[in-house]
C-alpha cells in the first residue's frame, strides 16, 4: 500500500502524460493527485496492482499515468467523437476555400499581362498598386500547396480518432461506450507495460476506476478492435495546388 501511496510525489507523470494535459497543468495536478489518494486506498486496486508482479516503481507510476488518463477519456469522450465530427466538416469547407484560392491565383498568373496580377501593398498615405513577379506567384502556389497538405494531415487525425479511441459509429451510441473506450485504453497501458493482456486485472483496476461492475469478458470485449486504421499512404487525396 505504501508504494501506491509514495505516488502522490512521483514525478514520472510530468513526462508521460500527454501535452494536452501539461499545458492544464494547474488543474490536473490536482486531479492526478486526487485519483492517486483515492485509488491507493482502494483495497481491490491494490491487489490487483500487486498481481501484475510491477517490476519497479516506474512501471507503477506508468500505471497511474494510464489510469488518469483512461479516467479523462472517459469523461472526454463524447466531446471528443463531436469535435471530430466537426473538424470533418470545417475541413470540407476549407478544401473549397483553398481551391479557390488557387484558381484566383492562376487566374490571376495568366492575366498578369493585363490588368491581373496587381496587389495592393499599405503605405502611410494610403495604398498602392504593385504587380506581382512570377516569383511571387510560385509562393502562393507554394503556401497553397503547404496549407492542403495541413488540412490533409488534420484530416487523418480527425478521421482516425474515432477508432483509436474505440468509437465506431455502432458503439458509439452505446452507453457502455464511455466506460469501455477507458477500459481499452488501461488494458493497452498494461499489455505495453508486461507484455501480457491481464485480463482479469484490468476489470478490477477498472472497476475501481469507473466505480462499477467490469467483468473479465467485458474487457475482452473492449479490447477486440474490429476496424482497422487507415494508413495516411492510402488515404483519399484531395486535388490540392502543385508545388511550383
Amino acid at each position: 500500500m505504501k508504494r501506491v501511496k509514495r505516488l502522490l510525489k512521483c514525478p514520472l507523470w510530468n513526462e508521460a502524460i500527454g501535452d494536452d494535459l501539461i499545458r492544464k497543468r494547474s488543474r490536473e495536478d490536482a486531479l492526478f493527485s486526487a485519483l492517486i489518494k483515492r485509488l491507493g486506498e482502494d483495497e481491490g486496486f491494490f491487489h490487483a496492482v500487486r498481481r501484475l508482479k510491477l517490476k519497479d516503481s516506474a512501471q507503477i507510476g506508468i500505471l497511474m499515468v494510464a489510469c488518469f488518463q483512461a479516467q479523462k477519456l472517459e469523461r472526454e469522450f463524447l466531446d471528443r467523437v463531436a469535435e471530430a465530427e466537426k473538424a470533418l466538416k470545417r475541413f470540407k469547407e476549407l478544401d473549397i476555400a483553398v481551391a479557390k484560392l488557387s484558381t484566383l491565383v492562376s487566374e490571376q498568373e495568366k492575366n498578369s499581362v493585363g490588368t491581373g496580377g496587381w496587389r495592393g501593398v499599405g503605405q502611410k498615405d494610403g495604398l498602392a498598386l504593385k504587380k506581382t513577379r512570377p516569383k511571387e506567384f510560385s509562393r502562393m502556389k507554394a503556401g497553397l500547396c503547404l496549407l492542403a497538405r495541413l488540412i490533409e494531415g488534420q484530416r487523418y487525425i480527425a478521421e482516425t480518432t474515432p477508432a483509436i479511441i474505440g468509437a465506431t459509429r455502432k458503439k458509439r451510441q452505446e452507453p457502455s461506450a464511455p466506460v469501455n473506450a477507458g477500459i481499452r485504453h488501461l488494458g493497452k497501458a498494461i499489455k505495453r507495460i508486461t507484455g501480457r493482456p491481464h485480463a482479469r486485472e484490468v476489470a478490477d483496476l477498472a472497476e475501481a476506476l469507473f466505480h462499477t461492475e467490469i467483468t473479465k469478458d467485458r474487457v475482452n470485449g473492449a479490447l477486440r478492435n474490429p476496424t482497422r486504421r487507415k494508413t495516411l499512404a492510402h488515404s483519399p487525396r484531395k486535388k490540392r495546388p502543385n508545388a511550383p
